[in-house]
């Protein structure tokens, strides 16, 4: 008889770590736990001296089948490209050392990424815990399909990297990680964008600790810079035939909220989501119909009208009545 692990194809996850306990325990549990029946542990440790390495040693590979790499440290990102390049599966889960994957997490991943051979990336929604393993209120709800996910990453994260699977040809294919730390994972996504479908199940499939010491804890990187820096730098291929004037046109309208918008920039929004898709093989309008570049338009479209002499005053009015009417409508109920 044939057992489900030799039916299933295998997957590798991925851990960097440096300095893991006391959390690291949790999540080799977590990982030990997994409904899924085919899957191994690389970790590449960088320099661990809190008893980590010891740690891992009492799971790998007596009771979770994998490898631990100790004598090679180097940074975060290097540590990662590594990791990809040393796994043998083509599918990669990423997980930090820190963070709980809850027991169908590889199962669920696996049988979306079975089922479409051009997903590259597939992301899940994650709950935020504190250093207690206690859920925190709020935290990101990223997008779930390919067209809102690869329009928004253009701007800001939208795959949360310790929730991310991933194909490894897919990786190789645009060069793996880059020593970008800490925006590795977005530069990253961005590369891949133009080639491969990006999205998220729309389920809480992991727990993602917040602590002083944690990687989101001690990286606080300037956003806006980040992204802008990523899409100038791959403007050629994000969007495909735009000078790159316009292209950065753009990105400062969007995210310099007290700056004068003209008519140009608002055309030029629509010139690289139409450019984009149709650089990513996808009919023109494929991202001018998600929900991210309607609110940027709108966003823009507003900045512009303000400028118009009694439109300011026009808006305030329309929306003194909206309000009105809603009071209205409230007391009636």
């Amino acid at each position: 008889m044939t057992s489900a692990a030799n039916t299933t194809p295998p997957v590798t996850w991925l851990i960097p770590v440096l300095n893991g306990m006391p959390y690291v325990r949790e999540t080799l549990e977590s990982i030990a736990a997994q409904t899924y029946p085919n899957a191994r542990l690389l970790v590449w440790d960088n320099g661990s001296t809190d008893g980590t390495v010891d740690e891992l040693r009492k799971w790998v590979p007596s009771r979770i089948p994998g490898r631990v790499v100790t004598d090679q440290p180097m940074s975060y990102p290097n540590a990662l490209r590594a990791l990809v390049d040393t796994a043998d599966t083509e599918l990669l889960a990423r997980i930090d050392a820190d963070d709980i994957a809850e027991p169908t997490r590889l199962e669920r991943q696996v049988e979306t990424m079975l089922a479409d051979p051009d997903l590259a990336v597939l992301g899940t929604f994650g709950q935020r815990i504190d250093p207690d393993g206690n859920p925190l209120p709020g935290g990101k709800q990223h997008a779930t399909t390919d067209a809102e996910v690869r329009w928004r990453l253009r701007f800001a994260a939208s795959l949360a990297h310790p929730c991310a699977m991933m194909r490894r040809s897919a990786i190789l294919s645009v060069g793996s990680y880059r020593d970008l730390r800490p925006y590795e994972d977005c530069e990253l996504w961005a590369r891949l964008a133009p080639r491969y479908r990006l999205y998220n199940l729309p389920d809480k499939l992991m727990r993602c600790r917040a602590h002083p010491n944690s990687v989101v804890a001690t990286d606080k990187p300037d956003t806006s810079k980040i992204m802008r820096q990523i899409a100038f730098e791959h403007a050629t291929q994000l969007y495909p035939g735009v000078d790159i004037a316009t292209v950065r046109s753009v990105y400062d309208a969007l995210f310099e909220p007290d700056r004068t918008v003209t008519l140009a920039e608002l055309a030029g929004l629509r010139e690289l989501a139409r450019a984009a898709a149709i650089g990513c093989g996808l009919e023109p309008n494929y991202f001018v119909n998600t929900r991210v570049y309607r609110a940027q338009r709108d966003q823009l479209r507003r900045r512009v009208l303000t400028r118009v002499p009694g439109v300011r005053a026009a808006w305030s009015m329309a929306g003194s009545a909206k309000r009105a009417v809603i009071g209205a409508q409230r007391e009636a109920a």
